[in-house]
C-alpha cells in the first residue's frame, strides 16, 4: 500500500527532526486540505526504494504550485532529514510542469541561503519549557502592559461577570461564532478576508473535527458571567499548540479580552505539558509582547523558465 507506505515515513522523518514538530508538517493537516480542495497532492522523493522526502502541495495559478494550505500554512518545506529545499522542489516542479512555487514560510533549519530564498520574515513563539511560573515572571518582567492586565481582567469580572475558561470546547457552534467574529474584524479593518474563501473557512471546520493521535484541533473560549468575551482556535501535536485563529466580541475591548485568552490559553498549555506555543508569522503588537523566542522563514518564488 503506497499511501500506507508514505505516511509512515513521513511520521518517521518527523519523529526524527525537531523543526518539522509544526502541526503544518504532520500528515493530519494535508489530509484535511486535500478534504476541503480537489488539488492538493503529496510530492515522494525517493532514493532507490527508500522514500527520503516529502513536499505537499497544491495548485496556485496557472502552471504554478504552492505549498499545502498557501496562505493558511505558516511553516513549510520539505520533510526530509537534511533541511535541503532547492532539489527536492525542483524534481516536483519538473514532474508537475509547474514554472513557479511560490513560498511565504518556510522553515529552514540549516540557516544557509539558496537560490530560492529572496528575503526573510519572523516567526514568534513562546517557549514553555520551564513552565508556567518562568513564563510568566519572565512576560510581566518584560511588559508594563501585562504588568497592569490583571486590573483590566478585575474590572471585567466586576462589571460584566465571573471569569471562565475552558480550554477545549467542544462546541461546534463555538467555532463558527470565532469565524463570525474574525469575519467582522477584516470588514472593520477593510483587510483581505481569507475566511471568505470557502475552503479555508472550511479547513477550520476540518482540522477542528480531526481527532487524531498527534493531532487535533483545540478550541478555547473565554467568558465573563453569560457572556463570550474571546475565543481562539490552534492546532495541537504532542508538544506544539499553534496560536491560529482568535478573536473578541468588540463591545467588551476596553478590557483587552485577546490578552487575558492568551495568558489563559498560554497557563494551560503549560499545566499539559506543551513545550511550545507558535504565535506564527507577522508582525503583529501582541506577538512582540509575549514572544520570548523568535526564528525567521524564508520567502521566495523558485521558477524554471521554458
Amino acid at each position: 500500500d503506497v499511501e500506507a507506505e508514505v505516511f509512515e515515513a513521513w511520521q518517521h522523518i518527523r519523529q526524527r527532526n525537531d523543526h518539522l514538530n509544526s502541526p503544518y508538517f504532520h500528515p493530519e493537516f494535508t489530509k484535511a486540505v486535500g478534504r476541503v480542495r480537489r488539488d492538493v497532492y503529496v510530492g515522494v522523493i525517493r532514493d532507490g526504494s527508500s522514500i527520503t522526502g516529502i513536499l505537499p502541495f497544491q495548485h496556485a495559478g496557472f502552471r504554478q504550485i504552492c505549498p499545502v494550505g498557501g496562505l493558511l500554512n505558516d511553516a513549510q518545506g520539505v520533510i526530509n532529514d537534511s533541511g535541503r529545499f532547492a532539489g527536492a522542489v525542483q524534481k516536483v516542479m519538473s514532474t508537475t510542469g509547474s514554472r513557479a512555487f511560490p513560498f511565504h514560510a518556510r522553515v529552514n533549519p540549516r540557516k544557509s541561503l539558496d537560490e530560492f530564498q529572496f528575503s526573510r520574515v519572523n516567526s514568534y513563539f513562546l517557549d514553555l519549557s520551564a513552565g508556567w511560573q518562568f513564563y510568566r515572571a519572565w512576560v510581566i518582567q518584560n511588559s508594563s502592559t501585562i504588568r497592569r492586565h490583571s486590573q483590566t481582567t478585575r474590572s471585567l469580572e466586576r462589571n460584566v461577570g465571573p471569569i471562565r475558561f475552558e480550554f477545549e470546547v467542544l462546541d461546534a457552534n463555538l467555532l463558527e461564532r470565532l469565524i463570525e467574529l474574525k469575519r467582522a474584524r477584516y470588514r472593520r479593518t477593510h483587510a483581505f478576508d481569507i475566511l471568505s474563501v470557502p475552503w479555508a473557512a472550511n479547513l477550520l471546520r476540518e482540522v477542528y473535527a480531526a481527532r487524531q493521535p498527534g493531532f487535533r484541533g483545540v478550541l478555547s473560549g473565554l467568558w465573563a458571567g453569560k457572556h463570550l468575551v474571546a475565543v481562539h482556535f490552534g492546532m495541537l501535536t504532542d508538544s506544539i499548540l499553534h496560536y491560529w485563529y482568535a478573536a473578541y466580541v468588540p463591545k467588551f475591548s476596553k478590557y483587552s479580552p485577546g490578552t487575558e485568552l492568551l495568558l489563559r490559553v498560554t497557563k494551560a498549555a503549560c499545566d499539559r505539558g506543551i513545550g511550545k506555543l507558535d504565535l506564527g508569522i507577522g508582525e503583529e503588537p501582541y506577538k512582540r509582547k509575549f514572544a520570548n523566542g523568535i526564528q525567521t522563514r524564508d520567502c521566495g518564488q523558485p521558477s524554471v523558465h521554458s
